[in-house]
Formats: C-alpha cells, sequence, structure tokens
C-alpha cells in the first residue's frame, strides 16, 4: 500500500494485489486506489497489463502525481495518480521489488530481476 497527501488536490491511498488467497477465495489482482474521504476503491487499469498482480507500489514524496507499480509484466509509472500508466521501460520478464523513494534527493531506485539494464 502507498500513499500520498498534497494540500490543493486529493489524496489517495494506493492499493496492489497480486492475486494470492487461500483455498476458496475469490482471487483479486489490481492496483486500485481510494481517494480522501472517499468509501470506495476505484480499479486502475490504463496502461497496466491484464490481470497486474501488483506486489511493490510506490508513491513519490514530492511529486504525489508520480506512482510506481511492480506487476508480473515488470515495472510501470504513472504520471497522473494511476489514472494511466507506461512500462518503466525495462524487458518485459523484470519484476520490480521494494521501490523506495529518497525524498531529499528526488530519487526513487527501483530494483528488478530479469531485466539487465540499469
Amino acid at each position: 500500500m502507498a500513499t500520498h497527501y498534497t494540500n490543493n488536490q486529493n489524496s489517495y491511498v494506493y492499493l496492489g494485489l497480486a492475486g494470492e488467497t487461500g483455498r476458496g477465495r475469490v482471487v483479486q489482482s489490481g492496483l486500485f486506489r481510494m481517494a480522501d474521504g472517499s468509501e470506495e476503491w476505484q480499479r486502475l487499469e490504463r496502461g497496466l497489463p491484464e490481470a497486474p498482480a501488483v506486489r511493490a507500489l510506490a508513491a513519490h514524496p514530492r511529486q504525489p502525481e508520480i506512482v510506481y507499480a511492480g506487476t508480473q509484466s515488470g515495472p510501470y509509472r504513472s504520471a497522473d495518480r494511476g489514472a494511466h500508466c507506461n512500462a518503466a521501460g525495462c524487458h518485459s520478464l523484470a519484476r520490480l521489488r521494494p521501490v523506495p523513494v529518497e525524498p531529499a534527493g528526488q530519487r526513487s531506485r527501483n530494483g528488478t530481476h530479469g531485466c539487465g539494464e540499469g
């Protein structure tokens, strides 16, 4: 789960589901967000692979419109609070692991495997 806050626009909580569940339970995967004050989750799908297994999430601490999601098809980045996502430019077999974002330097550090790119 990732969150971001801003003074002049909606704040969101993001949730990634990877599809793992207990026997006999409904399997769900995907990227979701909930606006501050809302009671409903919004499914985010544009630009993501079908049924994305989201295992890593991060919202940029100084640019809250930027959200990163790690899926079974590699890392994805959104520059509009998750409304549209694009592959983050790594080989499709790469999988993103935890994405710490460094507030002081405004840099992100992405961990992947299977990519071979820096």
